[in-house]
């Protein structure tokens, strides 16, 4: 059975797997550096992020710092992603307390996503939380590890997924008027994805987003420099929320 007859049978998960783009946390540690072309504000809301994550065409990876500690362990920086299909993560984050999971995500197609090196993450090896729990991994698979104790930390609601960013993956590249500071992420139009689905909460935040995807199929290079497959990003879209349910489900 071939990957989508499989998940047409299922109603927990879809072929697409999500990442939700946050607003920016001050108080949060971010890969912010001098040679930014576009730098952004410490606290950034998501359509901002999104828009950047365009102009750069890569999903910056990190150590989701929390209260100044890492949460991704080990020596890879993640980019992390959910199996949650969209009507379930958008109920999910209307209901998170901090509001910081809105209506801007970017789509990706599982099987896509795993050739890309992207693994479920290991809910709670061993009784021990944080890097401890995480040193019971081989240090190539620490970066899956998600700490797990019923009632005191329990995020397996998020069925997450986690990229790691191995040292060949870069944001930047050199260009021959100045070397740019390397940023370890997820190249969304080089090849790696036939497609790549764009979701906002309004008419009005896609527009925007479409106009921007058009400026960078215009310019044929991202923010750095670096060149991009025309081919994905004239494959790639751009969906409301409240519509994208039945475009984002097990069978498309």
């Amino acid at each position: 059975m071939d990957e989508r007859s499989h998940l047409r049978t299922r109603v927990d998960v879809s072929r697409w797997m999500l990442h939700f783009v946050r607003d920016r946390d001050p108080t949060d540690r971010v890969q912010d550096h001098e040679d930014d072309p576009i730098p952004l504000e410490p606290d950034a809301g998501a359509r901002a992020v999104l828009l950047n994550i365009i102009r750069e065409t890569a999903l910056r990876a990190g150590f989701s710092y929390r209260a100044g500690r890492p949460t991704v362990y080990g020596k890879s920086p993640a980019v992390c992603f959910t199996e949650m299909p969209l009507h379930s993560l958008l109920r999910y984050a209307g209901s998170r307390p901090d509001n910081r999971v809105g209506g801007f995500l970017v789509a990706v197609l599982r099987e896509e996503l795993f050739k890309a090196g992207a693994r479920p993450v290991i809910y709670g090896a061993s009784a021990d939380s944080g890097e401890r729990g995480a040193n019971w991994l081989p240090e190539r698979e620490r970066y899956r590890y998600v700490a797990y104790e019923p009632g005191k930390y329990d995020w397996t609601h998020e069925r997450e997924w986690r990229w790691p960013a191995r040292a060949r993956d870069r944001v930047h590249v050199d260009n021959v008027a100045r070397v740019c500071m390397d940023v370890p992420g997820m190249h969304l139009f080089k090849g790696a994805f036939s497609s790549v689905g764009f979701v906002a909460p309004t008419e009005a935040d896609a527009d925007e987003l479409v106009c921007e995807l058009i400026r960078l199929r215009d310019r044929g290079c991202d923010s750095y420099g670096g060149r991009v497959n025309i081919g994905v990003l004239e494959k790639s879209f751009v969906v409301v929320a409240s519509r994208a349910a039945n475009l984002l489900n097990a069978g498309t």
